[in-house]
């Protein structure tokens, strides 16, 4: 085995040398490619190629986020690592439809005079069976999975909701909301802005 991952560790630095040289097209444009590689080893980490291409696809993305033009070898916490990220994703969107969510309101205060006007929305997710998931966990997955414009449209539904209880309370009370930046790349994000 350590000889078949010796052999794919050459190839792959070999890979990567022959692609930090710059290609020129045609026009006489330089290109610079950069690779980030994923390598699975049969039979370990799969006995059919569905299992081999999806270990070292996973592994390719670890490459990715590790700062790209390397390459990775998938191990089984990256398998563990995946499966959390789906069960994330899935229990994400059902807690979200349910309304299982929990929105909080964290006063910021004015250094000056003690006082405050404004709050801070803080979204956390009290999970029936596994506790608090942190938003450190399940906002990245959200981001990766596609769940995070719905997200942020709950987010600033509750946010706006409260601001409109405590206006006719009587109360001109700021909120601060914090938006992922997938969402401002989203064209139709000043649509969910507005939504009613």
């Amino acid at each position: 085995m350590s000889g078949i991952v010796d052999q794919d560790k050459e190839i792959a630095k070999r890979v990567l040398q022959q692609s930090a040289k710059p290609y020129q097209l045609a026009d006489g444009q330089l290109v610079h490619i950069t690779f980030s590689i994923g390598i699975s080893v049969f039979p370990e980490d799969g006995r059919d190629m569905k299992r081999l291409f999806s270990a070292a696809d996973q592994a390719m993305y670890q490459a990715k986020s590790s700062g790209r033009y390397c390459f990775q070898f998938f191990t089984e916490s990256m398998q563990q690592e995946a499966d959390r990220h789906g069960w994330i994703s899935n229990e994400l969107k059902a807690a979200i439809e349910a309304d299982l969510l929990k929105v909080y309101y964290r006063p910021i205060f004015n250094a000056e005079d003690g006082r405050f006007n404004k709050f801070e929305v803080l979204l956390r997710w009290p999970h029936p069976e596994q506790g608090c998931i942190s938003p450190a966990e399940f906002i990245p997955v959200a981001e990766k999975c596609g769940l995070i414009r719905e997200l942020g449209i709950y987010v600033r539904e509750k946010a706006c909701q409260q601001s409109r209880k405590w206006l006719d309370a009587g109360h001109d009370l700021s909120v601060s909301v914090n938006v992922s930046t997938l969402e401002f790349l989203d064209p139709d994000f000043s649509l969910s802005l507005s939504k009613p």
